[in-house]
C-alpha cells in the first residue's frame, strides 16, 4: 500500500505526463511508418512464399470448407474474406495476421482429436481478429508514437519505482486478456450455430496446452523466424479457466454435426502429420516428444503399424546393449501383428536376428523382405547376406 505522504508526489508525476497522453490520441503517423495493411500483406506474402506453407489443394479446400461453414451460420463471421492455410511446423499453434489470413500449424492438427476441435481453433483465430488484433494494433501504434515523440515520458516512475512503460504494459495486458475472453466466447457461439460441439474449443486449447507442457516445448527456443507466432502455455491456461467458468452450452442438433466424411478426412490428415512429425522427433533424438505424438495417435485411432515401428526404432536407438536386444526384437515383431506393417520391418528383424545369432530366423525375415520388395534400393545388399551368410 502506498504511503499517504507520497500520494501528492505521485499525482504530480501523472499530471505532468497527462498532456503527452492526450496528445497521442491525435498524434499523426510518421512519414516513415508502414501502414498496417501494407505490413500485413508483406508478412503474408513472406509466409506464403516460404518453405513452411503446405501446398496441398485438398487440405486448403477442407480448411476453406470449415471457414465457409462458420461464416454461413454466423453473419458477423462473413464480414471480410478469409484465406486459410496449413503451415508445416511441428509446434502446436495457430495464428492470424489480422488481415483475414489464418494459418494452422500441422503440429496442432497432429494433436487434435476431431474436426470439431480443428474448427474451434479456426473460429478462435477469426474471433480474435475482430476483438484482439484491433486492440493490439492500437497499443503498438500508440506505444511507438509515444516513444518517438515523448521519450521523457517513459522515464516517469511511480512511488514503487515502476517506469511508466511497465504500468502501461500491465494495463494493456489486462485489456487484451478481457478482449481474448470475449473473442473465445464469440467462438463458442460461432461453433454452436455452425453445428460444431461448443466444448471443442476447451478441448482443443487443453490439448495444445498439455502438449507444450508434457513435451517441454516451453524450455526450447521456438521462434526461428519473424513469421512464427507461438502461444504461451500460461496464457492458454488462463483462457481455458475462463471458458470452463462459463455455463455449459448444449450440443447442437445432431443433424448439424460434422459428417463422417469430414471426420475421416481429418483423421487421415492428423495421422499423416503425426507420423511425419514423430519421424522428425526420432531423427532429432527427442524421445519425449516422439512418444507424446504417438500416444496421441493411439488415443485418436488405436495402435497403427507405422506408429509401432517408430516406437521400435526409438527403443532400438536408446537401448543398444545386448541385454535389451530381445526387447527390441519383440517391439519390431509386434508391428507385424498390426494391419499394413511397413516392409522394412522384415529387414530390421533380419538384421536384429542376425545380431542375436539366429541365422535361420534372419534368413526367413530377409527372404520375406525380398519377396515383398524385390526392387528395393537395398535389395542387392540383402541378397548378398543370403548368398554369403
Amino acid at each position: 500500500m502506498k504511503r499517504p505522504r507520497n500520494k501528492p508526489r505521485a499525482q504530480r508525476r501523472w499530471i505532468a505526463a497527462l498532456p503527452s497522453l492526450l496528445a497521442a490520441a491525435w498524434l499523426p503517423a510518421s512519414a516513415g511508418e508502414v501502414p498496417d495493411a501494407v505490413a500485413d500483406a508483406r508478412l503474408e506474402a513472406g509466409i506464403n512464399d516460404g518453405p513452411y506453407l503446405v501446398r496441398d489443394a485438398e487440405v486448403d479446400g477442407h480448411l476453406a470448407a470449415i471457414v465457409a461453414r462458420l461464416q454461413a451460420a454466423n453473419p458477423d463471421a462473413a464480414t471480410a474474406p478469409v484465406r486459410i492455410h496449413a503451415l508445416r511446423r511441428s509446434l502446436p499453434y495457430a495464428l492470424s495476421l489480422g488481415n483475414g489470413s489464418v494459418y494452422v500449424a500441422t503440429g496442432s492438427i497432429a494433436r487434435l482429436d476431431d474436426v470439431a476441435e480443428l474448427a474451434a481453433l479456426v473460429a478462435a483465430e477469426l474471433t480474435a481478429e475482430r476483438r484482439v488484433h484491433a486492440q493490439l494494433r492500437h497499443f503498438e501504434t500508440n506505444d511507438a508514437r509515444w516513444r518517438r515523440w515523448f521519450p521523457d515520458l517513459f522515464q516517469t516512475r511511480d512511488d514503487n519505482g515502476n517506469k511508466f512503460t511497465h504500468i502501461v504494459m500491465n494495463e494493456d495486458k489486462q485489456v487484451l486478456t478481457a478482449k481474448q475472453t470475449q473473442a473465445d466466447q464469440d467462438a463458442i457461439q460461432w461453433l454452436w450455430r455452425a453445428g460444431y460441439d461448443p466444448q471443442a474449443l476447451v478441448r482443443a486449447l487443453q490439448r495444445l496446452h498439455d502438449a507444450m507442457l508434457s513435451e517441454q516445448h516451453q524450455q526450447e527456443s521456438w521462434s526461428t523466424d519473424s513469421a512464427e507466432w507461438l502461444a504461451d502455455p500460461a496464457a492458454l491456461e488462463g483462457r481455458i479457466r475462463a471458458l470452463q467458468a462459463l455455463p455449459v452450452k448444449d450440443a447442437p442438433a445432431a443433424s448439424l454435426a460434422p459428417t463422417e466424411v469430414e471426420q475421416r478426412w481429418f483423421i487421415a490428415l492428423a495421422h499423416t502429420w503425426t507420423m511425419q512429425h514423430a519421424a522428425e522427433e526420432l531423427d532429432r533424438g527427442r524421445g519425449l516428444q516422439l512418444q507424446a505424438l504417438l500416444d496421441r495417435n493411439d488415443a485418436r485411432e488405436g495402435p497403427t503399424a507405422d506408429a509401432g515401428i517408430l516406437r521400435a526404432d526409438n527403443l532400438r536407438r536408446t537401448h543398444t546393449d545386448a541385454a535389451s536386444l530381445a526387447d527390441v526384437i519383440a517391439a519390431y515383431a509386434a508391428v507385424l501383428k498390426l494391419p499394413g506393417p511397413p516392409l522394412r520391418t522384415f529387414r530390421e528383424l533380419g538384421f536384429l536376428s542376425r545380431r542375436q545369432g539366429d541365422e535361420t530366423q534372419a534368413r526367413a525375415y530377409f527372404q520375406k523382405y525380398l519377396e515383398l520388395a524385390p526392387d528395393a534400393a537395398d535389395a542387392p545388399i540383402i541378397r548378398s547376406y543370403l548368398e554369403n551368410p
